[in-house]
């Protein structure tokens, strides 16, 4: 297979340009232009110049006088001599050395204190006696044979004892050793319950797919709906099998295939018209169901997530104020048992301090305590003793009337018997009864009063003679405790005329004392008041040295502001020699401008089809384009 023979190459295509020559109203200002370049370009007749005048501007007078006061700057004097008078004080300080003077105790203790022993009188019991009532008056019947009443006996004996009170506590003098105050403990430990909340409640749905839930939803009037629609189906395709069948007889061919299968057409599309109507029915019935169904289920769900949540919220509210309360009883034990054991460990730290405060007393103080606690003894035996006394006088008094009351029930009953008696004789029983009480009641009274007199002398005796012993017991106490008090009183006195003279010895060392500190901090004050004067040299000093290096940096300042200004004025005189050196060419620019700029003369060019040139053609045109340009040259050179 040969291959295609290649596309002509095309014919080149090279533009041709004519100039016409500059005007001859133009040619004078050309060739001024050109004269004018060829002098300014010929370095004979323009040789180069150099700018004479200065182009830096050196240092001025106050930078130079500011460069000779930094070179001179030197430390200042005041520093020598604030590290002179520093150095001084240090090594005095080192030097310094304070003795502290030797305290001694100056207390000397009196004698030893030695308590008196103390005596007691014993009291001696009353010697009580038991008294007895007599025998009641015998009642005797007049002029009858009344049987003998025998006398009622009470056969009360109390036993009356003498009670005596104890002697009286021995007061001693003890050693108190320092009590061990144990730490006291709460022993707290609360019952703590894990509360928990229950179960939340189950939220259940009902699922669609049951075959009785999308009936159960369904209208029950869809298919009568479905039925109305069938039936409007169903008369629209009646009157059109009229209307077929009209046309038919029109054309002559009612009966004939054609209307068989329009009639059939007819039918199968009313067929699937109802079942659509049937199907649309349904499937329209099964939506809204779904819908409801839906909604229901929607309802349900929110109700019983509503249950459910207010189930959570009761539980939580119970758990919390379950746990709140088991909180607060916790919190409440725990404050309490804090609180009893912040009180019990005050009542053990007071008691030893109470402790030890009692083995810091005096004599006087500690025998003073022991004199109250025997009066308190005393005290309390005597009350006891008076207790005592009262309580049998009380029982005395209750044994006696309870006889009394016994006997008088008996004697009662004897007098009813024997009056019964008398009765049953023909006497009348009340005069028989009330003269027998009347004897018997007045015998009672004389036999009462009698006993209560002898009683109450006996009772009034005793009374007044423990009083007077009790009396003589409290003088004799008395009398030795005022010889007590009056042994401890000097003795007091003894150990504070002892504490007194070791509290002034011992301010008398603490006075001299403190004026040997006195003195050695007086010292201390000049060496450090010398190193304050040290260290205010050498800021003077520092403060000289900025002073002179700011005076410095002012006047180099200053100086930079008029070397900057000379510059700014030699700058501006060479500028203006550029621009005086420039300003020929300037203009000559502007007038070759100009001649570039106006349209001197009319330029054409034309394309042109040829072959492209041989080498000789274009050697040719090369000497044809410099012969063109010969001539340009020669015609602006006329």
């Amino acid at each position: 297979m040969c291959s295609p023979s290649p596309p002509p190459a095309p014919s080149p295509v090279t533009s041709q340009t004519q100039t016409a020559e500059l005007p001859e109203w133009a040619r004078p200002y050309a060739k001024e232009t050109l004269a004018k370049g060829a002098a300014l370009t010929d370095i004979n007749k323009n040789p180069y110049q150099t700018y004479g005048a200065e182009r830096i501007a050196g240092f001025t007078p106050m930078q130079q006088q500011a460069q000779q006061q930094a070179q001179n700057m030197q430390p200042s004097s005041q520093l020598g001599m604030g590290t002179e008078l520093a150095f001084r004080a240090g090594q005095d300080a080192l030097g310094a050395n304070y003795q502290t003077g030797q305290f001694t105790n100056q207390f000397q203790a009196p004698q030893a204190y030695q308590p008196s022993q103390f005596g007691m009188v014993s009291a001696q019991a009353p010697n009580l006696q038991s008294y007895q009532m007599g025998p009641a008056e015998r009642v005797f019947a007049q002029q009858q044979g009344a049987p003998t009443m025998a006398a009622a006996q009470t056969n009360y004996n109390p036993n009356i004892q003498a009670f005596q009170m104890g002697p009286a506590d021995r007061i001693s003098a003890q050693q108190v050793g320092t009590p061990l105050m144990d730490a006291a403990q709460t022993g707290y430990r609360p019952d703590l319950q894990t509360f928990q909340m229950g179960p939340a409640e189950r939220v259940r749905t009902q699922s669609f797919a049951n075959p009785y839930a999308a009936s159960a939803y369904m209208s029950p009037y869809m298919q009568n709906v479905v039925e109305a629609q069938q039936r409007e189906a169903q008369r629209s395709a009646d009157i059109a099998g009229t209307q077929r069948a009209a046309r038919a007889t029109q054309a002559g061919a009612f009966g004939g295939s054609r209307q068989a299968i329009e009639n059939a057409e007819a039918a199968r599309n009313l067929a699937t018209q109802k079942g659509d109507i049937q199907a649309a029915g349904l499937q329209s019935a099964y939506q809204q169901a779904q819908g409801q169904f839906n909604a229901e289920q929607q309802a349900r769900l929110q109700a019983q997530q509503a249950n459910q949540q207010a189930g959570l919220q009761v539980g939580g509210q119970n758990l919390q104020a379950a746990l709140g309360v088991q909180q607060l009883g916790a919190q409440t034990g725990l404050q309490t048992s804090l609180a009893n054991l912040s009180s019990a460990q005050q009542a053990n730290v007071q008691n030893q301090a109470a402790q030890l405060q009692a083995q810091g007393l005096n004599a006087q103080q500690a025998m003073q305590a022991a004199l109250a606690n025997q009066q308190a003894g005393l005290q309390v035996g005597q009350q006891n003793l008076a207790a005592q006394q009262a309580a049998q006088q009380l029982g005395t008094q209750t044994g006696l009337q309870t006889s009394l009351a016994n006997l008088s029930s008996a004697q009662q009953a004897n007098v009813q018997n024997q009056a019964a008696q008398l009765q049953t004789q023909g006497m009348n029983a009340q005069q028989a009864m009330q003269a027998a009480l009347a004897n018997q009641q007045a015998g009672l009274q004389v036999g009462g009063q009698n006993l209560q007199a002898a009683l109450g002398i006996q009772q009034l005796g005793a009374g007044q003679n423990l009083q007077a012993q009790l009396a003589n017991q409290q003088a004799f106490q008395q009398a030795q405790t005022a010889g007590e008090q009056s042994r401890q009183f000097g003795a007091g006195q003894g150990l504070q005329a002892a504490s007194l003279g070791a509290q002034y010895g011992q301010a008398a060392q603490q006075l001299g004392e403190q004026s040997n500190q006195f003195g050695a901090n007086l010292g201390m004050q000049g060496l450090q008041t010398g190193l304050q004067a040290a260290g205010q040299l050498g800021q003077l000093g520092q403060t000289q040295f900025g002073q002179q290096l700011g005076i410095n940096q002012l006047q180099s300042q200053y100086g930079a502001q008029q070397q900057a200004q000379r510059q700014q004025a030699n700058d501006l005189a060479y500028q203006n020699f550029l621009n005086q050196q420039n300003y020929p060419y300037k203009q000559l620019g502007f007038m070759s401008d100009m001649i570039r700029g106006l349209p001197l003369g009319q330029q054409s060019t034309s394309a042109i089809y040829q072959a492209p040139p041989t080498t000789i053609n274009q050697i040719a045109g090369l000497g044809t384009a410099g012969i063109a340009g010969l001539g340009l040259y020669n015609a602006m050179n006329r």
